[in-house]
C-alpha cells in the first residue's frame, strides 16, 4: 500500500468518532465492520498484513484515547460540583476580556474544600464580572479563587451547541463564576517562556496595526495576519460569512506560504545555506504557532510546511497526502477533541479538496478568452468550496452563492495585503511614521475588501438557507465528488432498458412502502431558558411552532433565543418551512424568538389570541405581512384541523370575558392538541384567574400531558385546575438558575402528590415526546 498513513488517519478518525457516543453496542458493531473490511482486504492481498494491523491499532487507539481522556477530564472536579471551595493555580492563557466580564482559564494545582486539601492538576474556566475596582490578571499570575465549581452541560438541544465539548477541546473540565474580590493574586508567577513570547509578539503586532488603520480595517488585517478576530464586529463577521470570505481571517496554508516564500527568497539573496535557511524558517514557523495560539488550521499548515522543509534537507520528495495524514494524526493523538473543532474540519476539507480537484477543475476552465489568474482563482475557489460547503451547512445552515464572484475580486489582493501588512508591522517596531504611511496603502486595499464583503452579502439571494444535512448524506456527497471529479470514470456501462425499469420500480416501491408506514405525532419542548417554545410535527408531517422563547439573557437584548436555539434547532430537525406559528401571548419570553423565526423561515399561518393587545405584536405582524403569512385571531370554540387524526381545539380566551388581573398572561391562548386518543394541553402563561374562569365555564381540560403554565409559577396550576386536567405527564419550560423562583415548590408538590411524571427543561434540557395516539414515549436530552 503506497500511503499507509492515509489509511491510519482514516481509521483513527472512525475510532474517535464512534467513541464519542459512549455506546458500547455501537462500538462493538463498528469494530466488527472494521475488522470484516480489513479481513476482506487481507484476503485480496496478503502482503498488506502489517499495514492492516496498523490500521486496526489506530482505530482502537483513537477510541481508547478519546474514552480515557473524556472520562478523566470530565471526572476531574466532579466531586466538588456545587460546593464552596478555594482553588490555587495560575492563569494559563491570555484573559478573554469582554464588555461585561473577563474570562480566565486557570490551571489548578490544589483545591481546598470542607477543611481538606486535594492536589488536582486540571483546568477551570473562571468568569469574573467587570467592575471599576476589579483588576485584570495577566498570563502566568499565581492566584487563589473562592467560589463554586459547576460541571458544564452537554447539548441541551439536539444538534445544538455542546458547551461541555467546547470546553473539553481546551482541556477545561469545569467552570467557576465569582466576584473580583474573591480572587487574590500573588507576587509569584508560572510562565512558559515560549507562550509568553508568543503572547507578547501578538500584542506588539496588534498594537502596531491599530494606530496605523481605522478600526474595521485594523480588525480585518489582524485577522488576516495572525487570526485575531476579537475586534471584528458581529456585522463584519456576518458579512464575510455571507460573502463567502470568512477564510480570509482563518490563518492557514496561504498565510504560511506568504511567510515561507519571501523568507526563502531573502535567505537565498543572503547566500545562506539551505540547511541553515530551512532550520531558521522552521524556527520562525514554530514561533508563529505560539503567536496565533495553535489554532488547528495554522498547526496543520505549519506541520505540512515543516515536513516539506525537512524533506528538502534529507533530499526526500514529500507526498502531499502523507503530509496531510501525518499532520492530522499528530493533532488527533495530541487532543482527540480537535476532530470536532470546526476550524480543524474546514482546514483539512479545504486542503484535501484543493489537492484532489484543483487540477481537474482548472483544466475545464482553461478557455482562451479567460485570463490565467482568473481561472486560477475560480478553480481554487470551486475546489475549496466543494470540500467545505457541506461542513458549513452542517454548522451554519447556509450556502454563499455569491462566493465565487467575491473571491474572484478579492483573492488577488490577499497576497499584496499580507506582505504589505507584515512589512508595516516590522517597520512599526522601528518607527511609527513610515508604518502609518504604509498603513494608508493597506487601508485602500482593506477598505475595498470590506466594501466587497458588504455589497456581496446584501445582494438578494446571495445566501440560501438550508436544513442540516445528515452524516449519511455528507458521506454520499463526498463519495460522489471523489468518484466523479477525482477518479473521473471514463468507461461506459451499457445496460439493457429492462434494468433501468427494474431499478426505477424498486426505488418507487421503497418510497411508496415507507410513505404508508404509520408515523407518530411528535412534540419537542425546546430548551429556551426562561421562556417557552414547542414544535409539533404531525404524523402527516405538518409543522407547528408554539412560541419562540425570549431574549438570550437579562442583559443581552440584541440577541434572542430564536437566534441561539429555535431557528438552529428547526434547521437541525429538518424544518425549513412552518405550516403554522401559534403565539400564545405577547410576553417577551414567548414572543421575541418568533421575530428571528419569521426572518429566517417561511411561515404559512400565524395564530394569535383574540382580544390580545397587539402593541407587542407590531414587529411580528410586519414580518408576517412581508411574508404574506395568513394571520388569524382565535378564541374558545375555534378548531383547527391539521390532518385527519390531528386537531387543535381552542379553549381560551372566552369571547366576552375580560381579564382584570394580568390581562397579558390571563388572556393567553389556551388550546388542546388532540391526536387520536392522546390530548396535550398548552396553557401559555395563564394564572389563577383564567384557570378559575375555565373551571367555571366547564371547559374540557382533560389531557394526558400538561404544559405547565407560567414556567411552574405559584400564580398558576391550582389544585382545582390540576384535578380537571388529570395529567400523567407535566412539562415545565423553565430556565436554569433563574431569578424568578420558578418552578414553585408548591406546584412541584401538587404534581408529585398526584403521581404526575414531571419533566423540566432546566434539568432535562430539550424534551421530545412521541405518541402513536395511544402510548406516550419521552426522550430527555440531559439525564439527571
Amino acid at each position: 500500500m503506497k500511503r499507509p498513513l492515509l489509511l491510519f488517519s482514516l481509521f483513527l478518525i472512525v475510532g474517535i468518532y464512534v467513541a464519542q457516543f459512549g455506546n458500547l453496542p455501537l462500538f462493538i458493531m463498528t469494530s466488527m465492520l472494521v475488522m470484516s473490511a480489513l479481513s476482506i482486504v487481507y484476503l485480496h492481498n496478503k502482503k498488506n498484513i502489517v499495514i492492516l494491523i496498523g490500521a486496526l491499532i489506530f482505530f482502537f487507539a483513537g477510541a481508547a484515547e478519546f474514552t480515557v481522556i473524556n472520562k478523566i477530564t470530565l471526572d476531574k472536579f466532579k466531586e466538588f460540583s456545587g460546593k464552596d471551595m478555594q482553588v490555587l493555580g495560575f492563569v494559563c492563557t491570555e484573559p478573554d476580556i469582554k464588555e461585561s466580564k473577563t474570562v480566565y482559564t486557570v490551571r489548578t494545582d490544589e483545591i481546598k474544600s470542607e477543611g481538606k486539601s486535594f492536589k488536582i492538576k486540571g483546568k477551570l474556566l473562571v468568569t469574573v464580572p467587570n467592575k471599576d475596582d476589579t483588576p485584570i490578571l495577566e498570563y502566568g499570575m499565581d492566584l487563589t479563587v473562592n467560589g463554586k465549581i459547576s460541571i458544564p452541560d452537554g447539548k441541551r438541544i439536539p444538534g445544538g451547541f455542546d458547551y461541555r465539548r467546547h470546553l473539553l477541546k481546551s482541556g477545561v473540565s469545569a467552570t467557576v463564576y465569582t466576584r473580583g474580590d474573591s480572587i487574590k493574586f500573588m507576587d509569584s508567577s508560572s510562565v512558559n517562556p515560549f507562550v509568553k513570547v508568543g503572547m507578547d509578539l501578538r500584542k506588539r503586532i496588534i498594537g502596531t496595526i491599530k494606530p496605523c488603520l481605522p478600526k474595521e480595517q485594523a480588525a480585518l488585517l489582524c485577522g488576516m495576519l495572525i487570526g485575531f478576530t476579537e475586534d471584528m464586529s458581529d456585522e463584519m463577521v456576518d458579512a464575510f460569512s455571507d460573502a463567502g470570505l470568512s477564510h480570509l481571517t482563518a490563518v492557514s496554508g496561504m498565510n504560511i506560504a506568504f511567510i515561507v516564500f519571501p523568507l526563502v527568497f531573502v535567505f537565498k539573496r543572503m547566500r545562506l545555506s539551505q540547511k541553515a535557511s530551512n532550520i531558521t524558517i522552521i524556527g520562525i514557523l514554530i514561533m508563529f504557532l505560539f503567536i496565533t495560539g495553535f489554532s488547528p488550521s495554522v498547526t496543520r499548515a505549519v506541520i505540512m510546511a515543516v515536513i516539506i522543509l525537512i524533506g528538502q534537507l534529507l533530499r526526500r520528495e514529500t507526498d502531499i497526502y502523507t503530509s496531510i495524514s501525518f499532520a492530522l494524526i499528530l493533532l488527533l493523538l495530541y487532543n482527540p477533541y480537535t476532530l470536532f473543532d470546526i476550524g480543524f474540519q474546514l482546514s483539512f476539507a479545504a486542503t484535501l479538496s484543493l489537492v484532489l480537484f484543483y487540477k481537474y477543475i482548472k483544466s475545464k476552465l482553461d478557455f482562451k478568452f479567460l485570463p490565467s489568474f482568473v481561472s486560477d482563482v475560480m478553480a481554487a475557489t470551486l475546489a475549496a468550496q466543494l470540500g467545505v460547503v457541506p461542513i458549513s451547512t452542517m454548522y451554519f445552515n447556509k450556502i454563499s452563492i455569491i462566493s465565487l464572484i467575491s473571491n474572484l475580486v478579492v483573492v488577488p489582493l490577499v497576497e499584496v495585503i499580507t506582505i504589505l501588512g507584515i512589512i508595516m508591522v516590522i517597520i512599526g517596531q522601528i518607527s511609527t511614521f513610515p508604518a502609518e504611511l504604509l498603513g494608508l496603502v493597506c487601508n485602500t486595499f482593506l477598505s475595498f475588501i470590506l466594501y466587497v464583503a458588504k455589497i456581496s452579502s446584501e445582494i438578494p439571494f446571495a445566501v440560501i438557507k438550508i436544513t442540516t444535512p445528515s452524516i449519511f448524506g455528507l458521506l454520499i456527497y463526498y463519495l460522489c465528488i471523489i468518484y466523479f471529479l477525482w477518479l473521473k470514470p471514463t468507461y461506459e456501462i451499457n445496460l439493457k432498458p429492462r434494468y433501468y425499469v427494474i431499478s426505477i420500480s424498486i426505488i418507487t416501491l421503497i418510497f411508496t412502502v415507507t410513505s404508508f408506514i404509520p408515523k407518530d405525532l411528535k412534540i419537542v419542548f425546546i430548551d429556551v431558558g426562561e421562556g417557552d417554545s414547542q414544535l409539533i410535527v404531525t404524523s402527516d408531517g405538518k409543522t407547528i411552532l408554539v412560541d419562540g422563547g425570549g431574549f438570550a439573557s437579562k442583559t443581552d437584548f440584541k440577541h434572542n433565543m430564536g437566534d441561539y436555539a429555535v431557528v438552529p434547532f428547526l434547521y437541525d430537525y429538518g424544518v425549513a418551512r412552518l405550516d403554522m406559528v401559534i403565539s400564545t401571548h405577547g410576553d417577551d419570553d414567548h414572543l421575541q424568538g418568533l421575530l428571528t423565526v419569521f426572518k429566517d423561515i417561511r411561515v404559512d399561518n400565524l395564530i394569535i389570541a383574540d382580544g390580545m393587545d397587539l402593541k407587542p405584536y407590531v414587529g411580528l405582524l410586519k414580518l408576517a405581512e412581508a411574508q404574506k403569512t395568513s394571520t388569524k385571531m382565535c378564541k374558545a370554540g375555534d378548531e383547527i384541523v391539521l390532518d385527519s387524526d390531528t386537531r387543535i381545539k381552542v379553549i381560551s380566551p372566552i369571547d366576552g370575558v375580560k381579564m382584570t388581573k394580568s390581562p397579558e398572561n390571563n388572556g393567553a391562548l389556551v388550546f388542546k392538541l388532540n391526536y387520536k386518543g392522546v390530548n396535550v394541553l398548552f396553557t401559555g402563561d395563564i394564572e389563577k384567574e383564567a384557570e378559575k374562569i375555565l373551571l367555571d365555564n366547564n371547559a374540557d381540560l382533560k389531557a394526558n400531558v400538561l404544559k405547565v403554565a407560567h414556567h411552574g409559577s405559584d400564580t398558576s396550576t391550582t389544585e382545582g385546575f390540576l384535578n380537571a386536567v388529570g395529567p400523567n405527564v407535566a412539562i415545565i419550560s423553565v430556565g436554569k438558575n433563574n431569578s424568578f423562583g420558578h418552578p414553585s415548590k408548591h406546584v412541584i408538590d401538587r404534581l408529585q402528590a398526584k403521581d404526575v411524571n414531571i419533566l423540566r427543561t432546566d434539568i432535562h434540557g430539550t424534551i421530545i415526546m412521541s405518541t402513536n395516539g395511544k402510548d406516550i414515549r419521552v426522550w430527555k436530552t440531559l439525564e439527571e
